[in-house]
């Protein structure tokens, strides 16, 4: 009989499912917001990062004795990543701020090494806000500030090649100071209010506060 454990509670399957596939379907039936969704599987104890892909839907299962799944609801997905995306602005201005002194610094070259995984880093804050944007359904003010926010650090970016061609190196560090510090500090409270939005759609949790984040 297959034994599977769903957040580490056990179950059985008296039906036997013919293949992964099958299971998966059973373990994430449901509608809405707080349905359970996979996020994690193992194997007879093995992980199983590729459980979604079509070769392992179809995968049978009678050699596996043992299914282990971990879940979460699209709720619980939607606000750990408002809390993930919150807390990664802190290690962002830090940053800014390290690259920005170091521009300043007697070696203003080695500086520009840095740039790129910065602009990575916005450019991925960025695609989250996007993502949570849209999966809270965020309107009015949350929304126009995102926009806002978005135009913003196009325009940073845009200032920051422009200093790079003509090797203004304090050009780019005041960019970093002025704009981009100010920009970082608005999205955090953008993401406070998409946190709080998350909430909204059905789970309770304790509200992110501003001051844990600077």
């Amino acid at each position: 009989m297959l034994e599977i454990a769903v957040n580490g509670e056990a179950r059985w399957s008296q039906s036997g499912p013919e293949n992964w596939g099958q299971v998966l379907n059973l373990l994430e039936a449901g509608h809405g917001s707080s349905r359970p969704i996979v996020t994690a599987v193992r194997f007879d104890g093995v992980v199983v990062p590729t459980f979604r892909e079509p070769a392992m839907l179809g995968k049978t299962l009678g050699e596996v004795g043992l299914i282990e799944v971990e879940t979460s609801t699209f709720n619980q997905l939607v606000h750990e990543s408002a809390l993930a995306a919150y807390e990664s602005v802190a290690p962002l201005q830090r940053a800014v701020t390290r690259i920005a002194a170091s521009f300043r610094g007697s070696e203003p070259h080695a500086a520009r090494h840095d740039l790129p995984s910065l602009t990575a880093a916005l450019q991925g804050l960025t695609v989250v806000t996007a993502m949570l944007t849209s999966a809270t359904g965020a309107v009015g003010t949350s929304r126009a500030e995102f926009d806002r926010l978005a135009a913003r650090l196009c325009v940073v970016l845009d200032d920051i090649v422009e200093c790079q061609t003509q090797e203004d190196w304090s050009g780019i560090a005041d960019t970093l100071e002025g704009p981009l510090s100010s920009a970082l500090k608005q999205w955090g409270l953008v993401l406070l209010a998409l946190n709080g939005a998350s909430e909204g759609l059905g789970e309770t949790r304790a509200p992110l506060r501003p001051e844990t984040a600077w």
